[in-house]
């Protein structure tokens, strides 16, 4: 039996199937660039049972991480936001108490972030709760892209990693996210308020571009490595990461995460970007608050550094047809 296309295959189908244009203008960065009004625009979806579960959280926590993942997918590309489309898939099972509690997270993030919403659709739905966003941002520089990274370039993130990745294994033990505040982080929830409210990365997406900082740049969503292999990918270029030198984040006992959660860790929602040695100088904050995790290398494949080995690792992380 031949087994299930993977997500990279069914979006070569797909560029394939509708001639598709090429990044920037179309398939294979974070946002679509509408090169005629320097428009980005970016859409994602957030489904029950592959996504999240109900009860894992309170409504306003899957309502804020709706637009969260679209802001983030902005950020990357250095686009300030501006509007979007709200399509909800609601099941008859699902209370309209939880369904405002949804409107009221996303509601709130844009209120934060200044982004209006200006249409979309309501549907019923036989499976699960189905959310999924479309989101505009305008560009006032060149966009950040995919495929610009050149050798020697330091390779960097912009938050701690594998939170999310601990996170799902907490929700699968049974833990649950009892409070979701909307005006502002219950210090308290830890990691699986984290799962749901990423960092804002809209103003550093801005600055990298802006400033000419970033020659590349994408949003980890899928892991580190696998999406460090897509900013890569194109180039002809590899990486080699320092062990030491990513950033792990602390679990709720206060050690660091483990060294493979933090590299493959989906859902994380920071950016991963490489800037030349002329650069780095001017990286905001000079450089605090953002982490230097390696370096871009003539050859191919990505490497790790870990004490004094050096091993290869592939592109490993969250794949949604991977089953």
């Amino acid at each position: 039996m031949k087994r299930p296309r993977r997500e990279r295959e069914w979006l070569d189908h797909i560029k394939a199937l509708f001639d598709a244009p090429p990044s920037p203008a179309g398939i294979g960065d974070d946002c679509a660039v509408l090169k005629k009004d320097k428009t980005c625009v970016t859409t994602d979806a957030l489904a029950e049972g592959v996504d999240f579960e109900r009860e894992w959280a309170p409504p306003e926590a899957v309502g804020w991480k709706a637009l969260a993942v679209n802001l983030s997918d902005l950020a990357a590309m250095g686009a300030k936001p501006s509007c979007f489309l709200l399509t909800l898939g609601i099941p008859p099972d699902c209370p309209d108490r939880w369904v405002e509690g949804l409107l009221a997270g996303t509601a709130a993030l844009a209120r934060i972030e200044k982004i209006k919403l200006i249409g979309g659709d309501l549907s019923g739905s036989r499976g699960g709760v189905f959310v999924s966003i479309t989101a505009w941002g305008t560009l006032r520089a060149k966009p950040l892209l995919r495929g610009r990274a050149r050798p020697g370039e330091g390779i960097y993130v912009s938050s701690p990693l594998g939170g999310a990745g601990e996170a799902l294994k907490m929700f699968g033990k049974g833990a649950r996210l009892k409070k979701f505040a909307l005006q502002g982080r219950d210090p308290g929830a830890g990691l699986l308020d984290r799962f749901y409210r990423p960092p804002s990365q809209s103003r550093l997406g801005r600055v990298l571009a802006g400033k000419k900082l970033a020659s590349s740049a994408i949003d980890i969503s899928d892991g580190l490595l696998l999406d460090l292999s897509r900013l890569l990918e194109g180039t002809g270029c590899g990486a080699l990461l320092s062990a030491e030198a990513i950033p792990r984040a602390a679990s709720d006992n206060g050690d660091p995460v483990g060294l493979r959660n933090a590299m493959t860790s989906g859902e994380e929602q920071v950016l991963l970007f490489t800037v030349s040695k002329d650069r780095e100088r001017y990286l905001p904050g000079g450089g605090k608050g953002i982490y230097r995790i390696g370096f871009v290398t003539p050859k191919r494949g990505i490497r790790v550094r870990d004490g004094g080995k050096v091993s290869m690792a592939g592109p490993a992380g969250f794949d949604h047809f991977d089953r």
